[in-house]
């Protein structure tokens, strides 16, 4: 009959006889869209300004995300509750499908620390890697045979005289460990 209201579900209609109207109403499906922070930031469903960290999504609705790391830290990337990578941009956005739970991982920033030692093959290395900011690290170079060790320079501009030094990490350096070949005079009698 025209007007009732037939339940929420999916119905059976039997056998109709005469002219009948049906009108089917739907409502928007809703889902549940959480972000978690792992480590020193904050997410955010839409804009920072707006300071929320979950968000009634319609299904298929394209949201934006945000990342904003604490100082000392970066946005390492969006994973899903099973640990999987979803995405490494700290402004991003997606569609939700169904109630989803998505976290934002933070770490601390690291710095590369990079040694190259000239003429090749004059010099062993040791330090060279990726370390967290504020690390402390120890830099040396053991000179091959035959070479004389003029220093360590950063660019242009020695560093150290010294075979080995320490320094604190807050940017990527980049060191060269310079050597001289060693001259001896031949005399033929």
């Amino acid at each position: 009959p025209q007007g009732d209201t037939i339940r929420r579900n999916v119905i059976r209609i039997g056998a109709i006889e005469g002219d009948t109207s049906l009108q089917a109403l739907f409502s928007p499906l809703f889902f549940d869209l959480r972000l978690q922070a792992e480590g020193a930031g904050q997410v955010f469903v839409g804009a920072p300004a707006d300071g929320q960290d979950h968000a009634q999504v319609g299904y298929m609705e394209y949201v934006e995300i945000n990342a904003v790391p604490q100082a000392g830290h970066e946005f390492e990337g969006w994973y899903d509750k099973d640990g999987k990578l979803l995405g490494t941009y700290a402004q991003d956005g997606l569609a939700v499908r169904g109630d989803t739970v998505i976290r934002g991982r933070f770490v601390p920033v690291r710095h590369s620390l990079d040694l190259f030692v000239s003429p090749l093959g004059s010099g062993v290395l040791l330090g060279a890697g990726r370390y967290a900011e504020d690390t402390e690290v120890a830099v040396q170079v053991d000179p091959s045979g035959g070479y004389d060790f003029l220093g360590w320079y950063e660019a242009d501009t020695l560093y150290s005289a010294d075979l080995s030094f320490s320094l604190r990490l807050f940017a990527d350096r980049y060191f060269t460990a310079k050597f001289k070949e060693r001259r001896f005079p031949v005399s033929v009698k």
